[in-house]
């Protein structure tokens, strides 16, 4: 080293002697080791192009201190072309270098706590148990969801992001749907409830959603926050229904009661009253005219008997006592015997079932279908004949009651209207079906599915 000016002294910490003259210290040994190999090779491209260079790199003072340097240099060549002496500037950047190192410390700081806070934010937006989707104004289409709406929706989220908001409607409400969602970003509503959804797999579902607008990736776009309240919603209209079955049953409950008071009135008390005028005339003629005291008495006696034989009738109308003893089979062949008696359509009973008993509430139910279904026969169709099902097939039971009478329009099923009701409700009650098919002059079929409740000692 030939030159050494004043601020390297400062810059280095080593005095002139220890780099001029006798050369004890080698400028390249000042070097941070880690950095030499690169600064060599820097400084030889520079000679070999014949340019400047400029280096960055570290270099240790006698106390231990490591300096960040910059250098700008070149070579001096000599007239046959050979390197005759390098020639270099060196400026001490070490607070530069700390400021960068801080700041860049600091930058890395702020990127791993906006990475945290982002996850934080995410898990957050993933745990939501509404969905949430943000769909773009201007084309529609889904920008992001979180877990919660794929989950309600049955997409992914790739999948979800290439849809618009008309894919994710039923067909046939995209134009009310639509409609709607103009409404939400002009800010008319905020809320509709029960929005219909169609999942991927096609099912239809009924969510509350609120929206707000937002601007998202530089977009003008609507948040919009769905809760899935189809099972609210199946709950409330199973509840209405048990209502109403509740009070279609409290009405032929009491149209029930009133007919047997009607039948009381008119057959047991009049049997009654008739029984005990007889028997005080006979009372009264006994010692006098013995032979009118006993037609008195028989006719007493017939109408007590009549009246005896109307309470059992009545009796076996509000349940069969044989339903009790012998089971449905037995109680529907002696109503259909009773029916018979009394000079009602020739009915046709076919029954092909493997079970014994079957639990007590559904003997009954399916007698009072059968009784009900007899009664429609007698009272309304004026069919000569009818015909009576009851069939099991695996762990079902179909009652069928079928009659080629007048029949009726379903729609305008007047008289009918208890009776009907009441079969309906008992195969609902019963987790059945009832289906009633009927056209004026092609008779009436009404047909009943359930499953079978059988009898533990029957199982």
């Amino acid at each position: 080293m030939e030159f050494v000016s004043q601020g390297c002294y400062r810059l280095t910490g080593y005095q002139p002697d220890e780099l001029l003259g006798n050369r004890q210290i080698d400028y390249n040994d000042l070097i941070h080791p880690e950095d030499r190999a690169r600064v060599r090779a820097e400084v030889q491209r520079g000679i070999t192009d014949n340019r400047e260079f400029h280096l960055t790199y570290r270099i240790h003072t006698p106390d231990g201190t490591e300096k960040h340097v910059w250098e700008q240099g070149v070579a001096i060549l000599s007239p046959d072309g050979q390197v005759a002496a390098l020639e270099g500037f060196i400026t001490d950047i070490t607070e530069q270098k700390q400021a960068e190192q801080a700041l860049q410390r600091s930058n890395g700081q702020l990127e791993q706590r906006v990475k945290d806070r982002t996850a934080e934010m995410r898990a957050i937006y993933d745990g939501i148990v509404d969905g949430v989707l943000i769909a773009d104004i201007e084309t529609q289409r889904f920008l992001l969801a979180n877990a919660a709406a794929t989950r309600m929706l049955g997409y992914g989220v790739e999948e979800l992001t290439s849809l618009s908001v008309s894919d994710v409607h039923p067909a046939d409400r995209i134009e009310w749907i639509m409609g709607r969602f103009l409404e939400h970003v002009a800010g008319r509503v905020d809320r509709t409830p029960d929005m219909p959804y169609r999942q991927k797999d096609g099912t239809v579902r009924c969510n509350d959603i609120v929206t707000s607008r937002i601007e998202y990736r530089g977009r003008p776009c609507l948040i919009g926050f769905l809760r899935d309240v189809t099972e609210r919603r199946q709950a409330e209209a199973d509840l209405r229904r048990e209502k109403e079955t509740l009070r279609l049953l409290l009405l032929a409950s009491d149209h029930e009661r009133r007919v047997i008071a009607y039948e009381i009135h008119d057959t047991v008390a009049q049997q009654l009253a008739g029984a005990g005028l007889h028997l005080e005339g006979y009372r009264q003629a006994r010692e006098k005219d013995p032979e009118r005291a006993a037609e008195a008495f028989d006719a007493g006696m017939q109408a007590l008997r009549a009246c005896q034989a109307d309470v059992r009738r009545l009796i076996a109308g509000v349940r069969a006592l044989s339903l009790d003893q012998a089971g449905v089979e037995v109680a529907i062949r002696q109503l259909i015997r009773a029916l018979q008696r009394e000079s009602g359509p020739v009915v046709e009973f076919q029954c092909d079932v493997q079970f014994n008993r079957l639990e007590s509430v559904q003997e009954n139910a399916i007698y009072r279908i059968a009784q009900e279904g007899l009664r429609n026969v007698c009272k309304h169709s004026r069919s000569p004949r009818a015909r009576v099902e009851l069939v099991q097939a695996g762990d079902r039971v179909r009652i069928v009651v079928q009659d080629w009478g007048q029949g009726f329009d379903p729609a305008d099923i007047g008289g009918y209207h208890f009776g009907l009701d009441a079969i309906r409700e008992r195969a609902r009650l019963l987790n059945g079906h009832a289906e009633i098919q009927s056209q004026p002059g092609q008779g009436t079929c009404v047909t009943v599915d359930m499953p079978l409740m059988l009898r533990e000692d029957d199982e």
